[in-house]
């Protein structure tokens, strides 16, 4: 958005240039051509400072299309106060222009991807003073299940915790928001185990067979269909805890409030919104 429009004079500016020097063979001006190529570079560098710079300044809103896609993922967001829903659409602004998003074999990454990905981040971190679950920023599409240089097996999302970089299947991320009775939320899942690796002094619950069980029960979904789904056949019990507790609040409240009161102190946020979102 903002970089975009300090790129396109710096493009201009280089194919003046190169047009005087190559075209009109006008000599002495190449050294002309380093001033915006150096802009260039600086600006694509810190494309993610610069856009979250932006926003944190002027604070723009969600075009409509993407307002009603985020809708579309979490309905209890218009039972929301208008100023709560303001704040939100304005820290997924800032989280999707503060991210850096890359795509693997893609042409272009869908806005609907990068929301889908900051949305799960913004609500996490919604007591947070800054939306950023900083140094967790870049975020890496593909469009299928993958393997990678951790897991060399196909798999739906992965977190690096030494590159700090999120990477998902496309194909995974959506179906999981979109239909969250039969999939585990993969974004929910890995920004759930960010959390708890940049706050590792709170007081998370400590896996147990009977624990699981109960996420299973909340769910209405089995371990191993969690397996399936995102090719793992060993999960963070903290990841899918938080997914469960965002998808299924009044499910995880009614079975399990003892859990349900653990998770809801470490992520603070407030009772009466968790209980409004169930699906």
């Amino acid at each position: 958005m903002f970089v975009r429009r300090l790129m396109v004079p710096l493009a201009l500016w280089i194919m003046v240039v190169l047009y005087l020097a190559f075209v009109e063979e006008r000599q002495g001006v190449m050294i002309w051509v380093i001033p915006p190529a150096l802009l260039l570079m600086v600006v694509y560098i810190f494309t993610p400072q610069l856009n979250y710079w932006y926003v944190q300044r002027y604070r723009p809103t969600l075009d409509d299309p993407l307002r009603q896609f985020v809708h579309r993922l979490i309905p209890w967001v218009i039972r929301l106060e208008p100023e709560v829903q303001q704040r939100l659409e304005e820290r997924l602004v800032e989280h999707m222009e503060g991210a850096d998003y890359t795509g693997m074999a893609l042409d272009t990454i869908p806005e609907e991807a990068k929301a889908a990905v900051s949305l799960a981040a913004v609500i996490i971190s919604w007591q947070q003073e800054k939306v950023m679950l900083s140094p967790f920023e870049r975020v890496v599409f593909y469009k299928h299940p993958f393997p990678s240089p951790n897991y060399q097996f196909l798999h739906a999302s992965e977190t690096d915790f030494t590159d700090h970089v999120q990477i998902y299947s496309l194909e995974q991320l959506m179906v999981a928001w979109l239909r969250p009775d039969r999939f585990i939320n993969v974004a929910y899942y890995e920004w759930g185990r960010v959390f708890q690796y940049l706050f590792d002094h709170k007081s998370y619950p400590a896996s147990s067979p009977e624990r699981w069980h109960a996420l299973t029960r909340i769910s209405s979904q089995s371990l191993d269909q969690w397996k399936k789904f995102t090719g793992f056949e060993e999960l963070d019990f903290w990841g899918v805890a938080t997914a469960c507790f965002f998808c299924f609040p009044q499910r995880m409240l009614e079975t399990e409030p003892t859990l349900f009161q653990n998770i809801r102190e470490i992520y603070g946020l407030p009772l009466s919104r968790l209980q409004n979102s169930s699906t």
